[in-house]
């Protein structure tokens, strides 16, 4: 990762089924970052069987990535992470602990470019594989994330054919077995 390279398929698949075996996941989940490609996504298919799947694409230009990961810090201390409104070589604080806020070293905005054309090579297919597919959903990623968040619920509502309670307030999936 610190070198903008990505996990490879089979420990991703391994590490995605681990995680959906577990009791808790039952009830339905969220998988961020993952199918990053083809091959994971054909494995995702084989992991759920006929549970129904639906893909969202938050759309976000790679600058404005690049700006916002370059903003984001984790605490040496307690280890939250969080953005910081300036990038100017300041030492930042963490305002829960008062320790020191520093950058991940894969949040270096060359490395960051760096995934993000890794990141471009595989997503187009992967892409494609769901846009045909009701179940795809694209969100504007560019709003204030409330308003993505509403989006995002929105659409995932629509899909679904049912209503869904907003976060904070408790999720209400469905039984999607």
């Amino acid at each position: 990762m610190s070198r903008g390279e990505l996990v490879s398929d089979s420990l991703m698949a391994d590490l995605v089924r681990e995680r959906l075996a577990r009791p808790d996941a039952r009830a339905g989940w969220l998988l961020d970052g993952f199918p990053r490609t083809v091959a994971q996504a054909a494995v995702l298919e084989e992991i759920i069987g006929r549970v129904r799947l639906i893909a969202a694409l938050l759309d976000v230009p790679n600058e404005e990535i690049v700006r916002r990961l370059g903003n984001r810090r984790i605490c040496t201390s307690c280890h939250l992470t969080q953005s910081v409104s300036h990038v100017d070589g300041q030492s930042e604080t963490c305002p829960y602990c008062g320790d020191t806020l520093v950058r991940r070293d894969d949040d270096n905005p060359d490395t960051v470019r760096r995934r993000l054309a890794t990141y471009a090579a595989y997503a187009a297919p992967v892409i494609a594989h769901y846009r045909d597919r009701a179940e795809f959903i694209q969100v504007d990623g560019q709003r204030e994330p409330d308003a993505v968040t509403r989006a995002l619920y929105a659409a995932i509502e629509r899909v679904m054919g049912t209503s869904v309670k907003t976060p904070g307030t408790g999720a209400n999936w469905p039984d999607r077995t």
